[in-house]
């Protein structure tokens, strides 16, 4: 809904939309499904990598945390 129909109304969805090989990738990897956790949890979630363009530009360091 918000990725294929977006890339599809704006006639961009050989490109974009999904994620397929060869096209634009622009996504997070949660640690957990922010849907699935209570409203007051929301905070429990957090962001563990980030790709643009298919590249990953951010990658949490879990190493590092206490």
């Amino acid at each position: 809904a918000y990725t294929m129909g977006s890339a599809y109304a704006e006639q961009k969805e050989m490109v974009k939309g999904s994620i397929e090989k060869g096209k634009l990738a622009d996504f997070m990897i949660l640690n957990q499904n922010p849907l699935a956790v209570a409203a007051a949890e929301i905070e429990t979630v957090h962001v563990l990598a980030t790709y643009v363009n298919g590249i990953c530009v951010y990658e949490r360091n879990i190493l590092n945390e206490q």
